[in-house]
């Protein structure tokens, strides 16, 4: 199987290291590894340079001889618009963004299907994204006020978030009363 590194560094990296969950190492920056067995691995690539060093995990099942997922955090696949703005899948943001996919989407029939269309559409134009550096911009600034709300929901307890729902619900009500009124 072949790794890519996809860091996006602030200063130049010296070293790379990999560790792909089966007792394999490798030091080259886009490896190969092949696995033996069918299985699911959590793999890491810690690169290092000027100004210290950042790891990353994926987890990588490998289901049949060729077939390979990879997956961070999560059910499903890639955030590929997402990464495209940011250049990169290792973005904090689509942390988040994926967190939300899984905790909120992909747990019912209507949020799952959302995710299914995404995927069917969105690699043709993350790739139009990706070649366009305005489009890059002009996509990472539609995704900030998402990404903000979307981390403030998943940091939110949930009696806050009934709580508000509540209140919603109370001021829609007491709107539909006061128009009646006047009516």
């Amino acid at each position: 199987m072949q790794f890519t590194d996809q860091s996006t560094p602030t200063g130049q990296i010296s070293t790379w290291l990999w560790s792909f969950g089966d007792d394999g190492t490798s030091d080259q920056q886009n490896p190969s590894h092949p696995y033996a067995a069918i299985d699911s691995y959590m793999v890491t690539l810690t690169v290092t340079g000027p100004g210290g060093s950042d790891s990353r995990t994926e987890q990588v099942t490998v289901r049949e001889p060729g077939e390979v997922t990879r997956k961070r955090g999560g059910a499903g696949g890639p955030c590929f618009v997402a990464t495209a703005a940011y250049g990169t899948p290792m973005a904090d943001q689509l942390d988040v963004l994926r967190a939300f996919r899984d905790r909120y989407l992909l747990t019912n029939a209507f949020g799952s299907s959302l995710v299914r269309t995404y995927y069917r559409y969105s690699p043709v134009i993350a790739d139009v994204v990706a070649g366009n550096y305005l489009l890059r911009a002009v996509t990472r600034g539609i995704l900030a006020p998402i990404v903000a709300v979307v981390r403030l929901l998943l940091s939110t307890p949930p009696s806050i978030k009934v709580a508000t729902a509540l209140a919603g619900i109370v001021v829609c009500v007491a709107s539909l009363i006061r128009r009646k009124a006047t009516e």
